[in-house]
């Protein structure tokens, strides 16, 4: 894999890679050739196939020992990747690099913060006058704190923050989709989660019941696109909710009307608190339930009229409550004590662990 006179790049970048051990260097390297096409396959440290990792030693040990060089295009550009050992033992073989360095990437593990390493590589890109890009990684992991750790960097390095980057994964929009996106503009974003209960009928006698889809489709009407749920900071707003998904809970087809209904949406923050969207959230709930019950009392009014039955109104005495909420209604009633509540939320915990280990492998 290489540049030549015919494929070669008026534009040239050499670019390197260093880190402290365990950051995630030669997986970033990784990612880097495979999205501009220089390799067909993504390989990983922990499954002895990356590409720079060629040495036999490398593989066993799932660290870099020697500096590699691969091209690759990016745009206009034709950049030369070095990928350079993290272990401090090998930081001879690291140092040889910098002399040919346009730019550097410092990789730092946000679950591991600024490490002694960290610092030498940066007084050594410092000496050297080379151009430094910040790559946080692994901020998905536990432990990790964003604000502490931009905080720290800040201080350690006297750094000036212009522009932050923390973006959504970015797939094609369809087969052949070869365009990059960066979406600007959105800070976070909540998955609010609605499960809606109901009163099932059978069709036959629809005035008996109250039908939770009907309620889930009011609470899309109501939120989906709404400007009221924009959150503004400092003359910048986010993008509406948009719903994700909206569905019954009936296991299977049959004439009865339904009972169970869900529906959640994505909803953009930039500076509000999640009591706040949640308390708006509720309010509005609050009002389509409203809605649902007078417009199904004023259908019964007409029916009957038109029809000559005499169809009662029930009184559901229909509640929004939260999570929070229906957690500490069920603790009391079933008479949980603050001990077996831990013991269960370390249960839980344990579960997601183990999800997470699984997903990762």
């Amino acid at each position: 894999m290489g540049f030549t006179s015919e494929n070669k790049p008026e534009k040239q970048i050499t670019m390197g890679i260093l880190a402290h051990v365990d950051a995630g260097k030669t997986t970033l390297s990784e990612g880097i050739l495979y999205t501009c096409k220089a390799i067909r396959k993504l390989g990983r440290v922990d499954h002895q196939d990356a590409f720079l990792d060629t040495n036999t030693l490398e593989r066993n040990r799932g660290i870099t020992i020697f500096s590699k060089q691969a091209e690759c295009t990016l745009g206009e550009f034709g950049i030369t990747l070095l990928d350079t050992p993290g272990h401090v033992d090998f930081s001879a073989e690291m140092e040889r690099t910098l002399q040919v360095l346009d730019y550097g990437i410092l990789v730092i593990s946000g679950a591991d913060g600024v490490q002694g390493h960290t610092e030498t590589l940066w007084r050594l890109l410092s000496r050297y006058q080379i151009p430094v890009f910040l790559f946080i990684n692994k901020m998905d992991q536990p432990g990790t704190d964003r604000e502490t750790l931009l905080v720290e960097l800040k201080e350690k390095y006297h750094l000036s923050y212009i522009l932050g980057i923390n973006n959504d994964y970015i797939c094609p929009l369809y087969p052949g989709d070869e365009v990059k996106t960066i979406y600007i503009g959105m800070v976070g974003k909540l998955l609010p989660c609605f499960y809606i209960q109901g009163k099932e009928t059978h069709v036959g006698q629809c005035f008996e019941g109250l039908d939770a889809s009907m309620i889930a489709a009011e609470l899309v009407r109501r939120i989906h696109l709404n400007h009221d749920f924009i959150d503004e900071y400092e003359g910048e707003y986010t993008y509406p909710p948009s719903v994700l998904k909206m569905k019954d809970l009936k296991p299977w087809y049959n004439v009865q009307t339904t009972g169970e209904a869900l529906v959640y949406f994505n909803y953009f923050v930039h500076n509000a608190t999640i009591d706040a969207i949640t308390d708006k959230l509720k309010k509005a709930a609050e009002e389509v339930m409203e809605t649902i019950l007078e417009r199904t009392r004023q259908e019964i009014e007409w029916f009957s009229a038109k029809s000559g039955n005499n169809i009662s109104i029930r009184d559901y005495n229909c509640k929004v409550i939260t999570y929070e909420e229906l957690y500490e209604k069920v603790r009391k009633i079933k008479g949980f004590s603050e001990e077996e509540i831990a013991q269960f939320e370390e249960y839980l915990d344990r579960i997601r662990k183990n999800l997470e280990g699984w997903q990762e492998s």
